[in-house]
C-alpha cells in the first residue's frame, strides 16, 4: 500500500495532528452491543457470583501491592514478579465474555470447561500470593439443572408414519414438543431454522420431528447435518445428513466413550424422512436404553463441522423410557 501512488499511508496520531477533531462527545452512553445494556453480563445469580469472587481476588492483589510499597527494599521473595503474575491472572478473569456463558441467556457444550477455567485463574491468584484458596472457588458456578422444560409434555404413545409429512392430526397428538424460541441460545438471533421439536415414543422406539420456520428448500445451504446428541443413559450421536437440493437423507448412529467415537459401534438408521418436516424413529435398544431410564439429548445443526444452531438453546430435552402401563398412568392428562 505504501508503494501505491494513489494511497497515502499515515499513522492514526499523524492523521489526528493534521486533522484535529472539530466536535467532541461529552458523554458515552454505558451499555454493550446487546440490547444497549449490561443484562447479559450482570443480574443473574451465576453472573453475580462470578463478579463477586473476582472482586474479592482483586482486593487481595491490591493488598499485596500495598505491602510491596512498604518492604520492597527488604523483600527476598521477589514479590514484584509475583504481583505481575497475579495481575495477569486477574486481567484474564476480568474479560467480560466469561459472563457470556453464565446465566440463562446462552449455553455451550463447553460451559462447564469455561466455568472450571475461570475459577482456576482466580485460584491461581491466591496460590501466587501464598493465600488460602476460598472454598467457593472449588464449587462450580454453573447450576447443574439444565433440563429444558417442554411447552407440552408427552401424554401418550404415538406411532407416526416416517414420511416427512404430517399425515394426519392424530399421529403426533400424544407427543411432547418444545417451542425452541423459549430458550436462550449461544448467539443472539431473532429467528433460527427450526420453530418446534416434537418428541415421543411407543414401547419400542422414540420419535423425533423437526418443524422448520420455512420450507427446508428455503435454506441457502446445499447440505446440512442434523446432529442429535444423546447424553443419557449412554452417549450416542445420531448424524442425519441432508442434501437440501435433492432432499436425499442418511442417518448414522454412533456410540461415544470418554468423548471418543467407539470403533465398530455405528449403524445406519433407516427410519428417517424429510419433506415438509424432518422425522426420525430410533429403537430404544439401539440407544441401550431400558424402561424408566432417562433419555437426555440436544440437537445441533451443522454445515460440515461448523455448528450453526443448537436446540434447545438452553440445556437438553429429557424423558423416561416408558413402561407398558404408561398410558394407564397418564389417563387423567
Amino acid at each position: 500500500m505504501s508503494r501505491d501512488p494513489l494511497i497515502k499511508t499515515v499513522t492514526p496520531s499523524r492523521y489526528l495532528q493534521e486533522n484535529p477533531p472539530e466536535n467532541y462527545i461529552d458523554r458515552l452512553f454505558p451499555g454493550s452491543w446487546i440490547n444497549h445494556n449490561f443484562s447479559i453480563w450482570i443480574g443473574h445469580e451465576e453472573d453475580n457470583t462470578a463478579w463477586e469472587i473476582l472482586s474479592e481476588a482483586r482486593e487481595e492483589v491490591d493488598k499485596f501491592s500495598k505491602d510491596i510499597l512498604v518492604d520492597r527494599y527488604f523483600d527476598k521473595l521477589n514479590k514484584d514478579e509475583r504481583l505481575v503474575s497475579a495481575l495477569e491472572e486477574i486481567y484474564i478473569a476480568e474479560g467480560s465474555d466469561w459472563c457470556w456463558w453464565y446465566g440463562d441467556e446462552h449455553i455451550s457444550e463447553n460451559a462447564e470447561e469455561f466455568d472450571d477455567l475461570y475459577r482456576k485463574h482466580l485460584i491461581n491468584v491466591y496460590k501466587i500470593l501464598d493465600k488460602d484458596v476460598p472454598p467457593i472457588l472449588l464449587i462450580p458456578i454453573i447450576r447443574e439443572d439444565r433440563r429444558c422444560k417442554p411447552t407440552v409434555e408427552i401424554t401418550g404413545f404415538i406411532s407416526p408414519i416416517i414420511d416427512g409429512e404430517v399425515s394426519n392430526y392424530f399421529e403426533w397428538l400424544g407427543a411432547g414438543f418444545i417451542d425452541v424460541h423459549r430458550c436462550g441460545g449461544v448467539m443472539h438471533r431473532s429467528e433460527g431454522m427450526l420453530q418446534h421439536i416434537y418428541y415421543g415414543f411407543n414401547l419400542d422406539k422414540m420419535f423425533l420431528r423437526f418443524d422448520p420456520v420455512r420450507d427446508f428448500s428455503y435454506f441457502p445451504i446445499p447440505s446440512l447435518i442434523f446432529s442429535v446428541n444423546f447424553l443419557k443413559p449412554q452417549m450416542f450421536n445420531l448424524d442425519v445428513a441432508v442434501s437440501i437440493e435433492t432432499m436425499r437423507i442418511n442417518a448414522i448412529l454412533s456410540k461415544y466413550n470418554n468423548g471418543m467415537k467407539e470403533k465398530g459401534v455405528s449403524l445406519e438408521i433407516p427410519s428417517v424422512a424429510i419433506k415438509k418436516i424432518l422425522e426420525i424413529a430410533v429403537p430404544f435398544k439401539n440407544l441401550q436404553a431400558g424402561e424408566n431410564e432417562e433419555i437426555a439429548f440436544f440437537v445441533v445443526i451443522k454445515r460440515e463441522e461448523m455448528e450453526l444452531e443448537r436446540y434447545p438453546y438452553k440445556g437438553y430435552i429429557s424423558f423416561k423410557v416408558p413402561t407398558p402401563d404408561f398410558e394407564a398412568i397418564m389417563w387423567h392428562v
